[in-house]
C-alpha cells in the first residue's frame, strides 16, 4: 500500500507496566512486535472481495425484498437481494468453515441429563426427492425477508413455498395412518437391530407432536416478526457511524453501550436465522410424514434413514437449536467491517492469552446489564418467551469476547503513528494499482488477523 504501519513502541509501555515483572514487559512488546508484522503483511485477497461484495449488496429489508417481487414475473422467483444474501451466506460461511448449515437441536439441559450429548441432531431430507442443485441458502434467504414467512404460515422449501398451518391440518388428518406406519417402521427396525434413539418419533404420543410441531412453527414465525419489527437495519447503521468514535476516542465514554448494541445485533441475526431453519425443517417433517410409505421389502438403508429422520424429528419439535454465533458476526462484520468483531472458537480461546494489560478483565456485571437490556426490549416487542439457555450462553459469550477485543483495538490504536491512524480511520479507497476492488483496512480486521494468526507462542508458554 506504499505506507509504514509500524506501531509506535515507546516509553509509554514501560511507564504504563510499572514495576511489573520483566516477563510481562517482554509479553506486552511482543504483542506490540507481532501486530507490526500483521500489518506489514496485510495485502489484497479474497477477503476484499467478501467485503466490496456486501458492500455493494447490503442486507437488505423485508421493503426491499418484496418490491424487487413485485416487479418480477414470478413472485416465487428468487429477487436479486435474496439471491446476495443466499450468495454471501454460502461464500462466508464456506470460507469461514462456520457454514450456517451446520446447526442441530439438542434436548433441554432438564430433559437430556444422562444422555450423551444431549442427542445432538436435525431432521434429515432422505425420503424425499432428490434435487441437483443446493437449495438450502435460497430457501433460507426468502424465508428471512418475506412477509408471509412472519406475517402467515408459509414457509419455503427448495423454492417452493408451503403453507404449514394447511400442511399439518392435512398430516393431523391422517394420524391413525401414520401411527399405524411408524408402528411398523419400530418393528421392523428391532427385528433387524437397527440402533434407534430412545429419542424418537412414537406412535402413542403422534398426535401430541403434531400439536407441539404447531407451536414450533408459531413461535418461529413470531421470531420473525421480533426481527423485522426491531429496527436491526438501523442499528446497524448506527454502529458503522459510533464505530470510529469509539475506536480512536481518547476516552472509553459509550464503549460499554457500544458492545452491548453489537452483541444485541448478533443475538438479533442469529435468532432470524435459527427461525427461518426451523421452518424449513418443519417443512421437512410435515412433507415426510405426510408421503412416506412403507417399502416392500424394507431395506436396512431405509430403516437407518428412519432412524436418523425420526431423532431429528423428535429433536425439532422437543429441543432448542444451536446458535450460530459464529456465522452471525462474520457476517455482520463483512456487512459492518468497522463495527463488528469475529468470534469462533479459536479468537475465543486466544484473546484470554494476551496480557491482562492488554485485554483486561471483561466484567460479567456489563454482560448481565447489557443481557436485561436486550430481554427487556425484546419483551416489548411481544417475544415472552425470551432467550433460551444456550441464547443467554452465546450473549455472554460474544459480549466478553467484544469487549476484549475492542481493548486490543484501542490499545494498538494508542499505538499507531498518525499516518497509520489516518489510514485506519479512512473509508476504503481504490487500491494502489487503481483496481475496482478497494483494499479494506479496519482496525477490526487487524486485531482479527493478529488473533487468529500472530505468533503467540510466548504467551502459551506460560502454562508449561
Amino acid at each position: 500500500m506504499g505506507h509504514d504501519y509500524g506501531l509506535r513502541v515507546d516509553f509509554y509501555i514501560v511507564h504504563r507496566l510499572g514495576n511489573k515483572a520483566d516477563k510481562g514487559r517482554i509479553e506486552m512488546k511482543q504483542v506490540l512486535n507481532e501486530a507490526t508484522r500483521s500489518m506489514h503483511n496485510v495485502t489484497w485477497n479474497g477477503n476484499d472481495l467478501l467485503y466490496y461484495y456486501c458492500e455493494r449488496s447490503p442486507l437488505p429489508s423485508a421493503e426491499i425484498v418484496e418490491r424487487q417481487r413485485e416487479g418480477s414475473l414470478n413472485r416465487e422467483w428468487l429477487t436479486p437481494a435474496e439471491s446476495a444474501l443466499a450468495n454471501q451466506m454460502w461464500l462466508i460461511g464456506r470460507a469461514y468453515a462456520a457454514s450456517p448449515e451446520r446447526y442441530s437441536y439438542t434436548l433441554n439441559a432438564e430433559n437430556g441429563r444422562g444422555y450423551k450429548n444431549r442427542h445432538p441432531g436435525k431432521p434429515r431430507e432422505s425420503f424425499l426427492d432428490t434435487e441437483g442443485y443446493e437449495s438450502f441458502f435460497q430457501d433460507i434467504a426468502r424465508t428471512l425477508y418475506r412477509t408471509e414467512c412472519c406475517a402467515a404460515s408459509t414457509a419455503y422449501f427448495r423454492g417452493r413455498p408451503k403453507d404449514l398451518i394447511d400442511e399439518t391440518d392435512r398430516l393431523a388428518q391422517k394420524a391413525a395412518d401414520r401411527i399405524e406406519l411408524i408402528e411398523a417402521l419400530d418393528e421392523a427396525a428391532k427385528k433387524r437391530r437397527i440402533g434407534c434413539s430412545d429419542i424418537r418419533l412414537c406412535p402413542e404420543e403422534f398426535a401430541h407432536d403434531v400439536k407441539s410441531l404447531r407451536e414450533v412453527v408459531a413461535d418461529a414465525q413470531k421470531q420473525l416478526r421480533c426481527f423485522h419489527e426491531s429496527g436491526f437495519l438501523t442499528m446497524l447503521e448506527s454502529l458503522s457511524k459510533r464505530s470510529d468514535e469509539i475506536l480512536f476516542g481518547r476516552k472509553p465514554e459509550g464503549c460499554r453501550e457500544y458492545v452491548g448494541d453489537l452483541t444485541a445485533c448478533v443475538i438479533n441475526f442469529a435468532k432470524a436465522l435459527n427461525s427461518a431453519r426451523i421452518l424449513r425443517d418443519a417443512t421437512i417433517v410435515i412433507l415426510t410424514l405426510r408421503t412416506l410409505r412403507l417399502p416392500n421389502p424394507v431395506k436396512r438403508g431405509f430403516l437407518e434413514n428412519w432412524a436418523s429422520f425420526s431423532k431429528g424429528a423428535k429433536l425439532l419439535i422437543k429441543g432448542t437449536p444451536s446458535v450460530s454465533v459464529s456465522f452471525s458476526s462474520k457476517l455482520l462484520h463483512f456487512h459492518c467491517p468497522r463495527a463488528f468483531f469475529i468470534y469462533d472458537s479459536i479468537s475465543a480461546g486466544r484473546v484470554p492469552k494476551l496480557p491482562c494489560d492488554l485485554v483486561g478483565s471483561p466484567s460479567r456485571t456489563d454482560a448481565k446489564t447489557a443481557l436485561e437490556a436486550y430481554e427487556s426490549k425484546r419483551r416489548s416487542q411481544g417475544d415472552s418467551a425470551g432467550l433460551s439457555e444456550k441464547e443467554v450462553g452465546k450473549f455472554m459469550d460474544y459480549h466478553q469476547h467484544a469487549t476484549q477485543e475492542l481493548e486490543l483495538a484501542r490499545f494498538l490504536i494508542r499505538h499507531l503513528d498518525e499516518e497509520s491512524r489516518q489510514q485506519y480511520a479512512r473509508r476504503p479507497a481504490k487500491n494502489e494499482d487503481g483496481e475496482p476492488i478497494p483494499h479494506y483496512l479496519t482496525i477490526t480486521r487487524l486485531v482479527d488477523d493478529f488473533v487468529m494468526n500472530g505468533d503467540q507462542r510466548h504467551l502459551y508458554a506460560c502454562d508449561e
